[in-house]
Parts: structure tokens; sequence; C-alpha cells
């Protein structure tokens, strides 16, 4: 009995050996895509061949469309930071109310302001 299921795993070592390195990729959760980048990424910084592309009008169109978009990043940033530091904090409808109320006490206190002086000159 051992020895027929011996011979038959024998026979099928390469299958059970991709079986395990595969089981192996899936629960590493890597893709035959990112292993080969990184074997590339290996063989080219032993070797030492750099790649580029030759630089032509959209190569700095590209790069000019990253540095303005950095450069807006940072704009954006720094107006967020100047509308926190200006925002009063709170509910601005508390703030609106007081406000209201005070420019209704002034009115009521220039009108009493008036009622007493036409008093005073019908006095006179």
């Amino acid at each position: 009995m051992i020895r027929p299921t011996i011979e038959l795993i024998h026979h099928l070592r390469v299958l059970l050996f991709m079986m395990i390195v595969m089981s192996f990729l899936y629960v590493a959760n890597l893709s035959p895509i990112d292993i080969s980048v990184f074997l590339g990424a290996k063989i080219g910084s032993a070797i030492g061949m750099n790649v580029g592309v030759p630089e032509n009008p959209f190569n700095k169109l590209a790069l000019q469309l990253d540095e303005k978009e950095v450069r807006l990043n940072e704009q954006e940033k720094k107006l967020d930071e100047r509308a926190d530091a200006l925002s009063v904090g709170g509910n601005i409808g508390l703030w609106l109310m007081v406000i209201a109320f005070g420019i209704g006490a002034l009115f009521v206190l220039i009108l009493f302001n008036f009622y007493l002086d036409i008093k005073r000159r019908h006095q006179d």
C-alpha cells in the first residue's frame, strides 16, 4: 500500500512541487508579474543596466504637469491652513445671532437717545 503511493508521488513530484510553490505564492499574495518585476530589477542591478526613454516633447510636458500638480497641491495646503486660521471656530449661526442682537441693542440705544434729546428740547 505504501509502495504504490510513494511511486505515484515520485512520478508526480514535479506536479506536487508546482502545487506547493503555487500555494505559497497564493498565501504570500504574489503574482507572476510581481515576481518577474522583482527578478528583472535584481538582474538589471547586477548587470548595471539603465533603462530610459529619450527626451521628447511628451516627456517634458508630463514632467511640467507633475511639477505644476505639486505646486498646486502645496498652494491648496497653504489655503486650507489659512482658512483654518481664519475660521471663527464653533457654530457660525450662533455668532450671527450674537452680532444681530448687538446691532439690535445699539439701534434701541440710539432710538432712546433721540427720545431723550426730543424730551429735553421740549422742556427747554
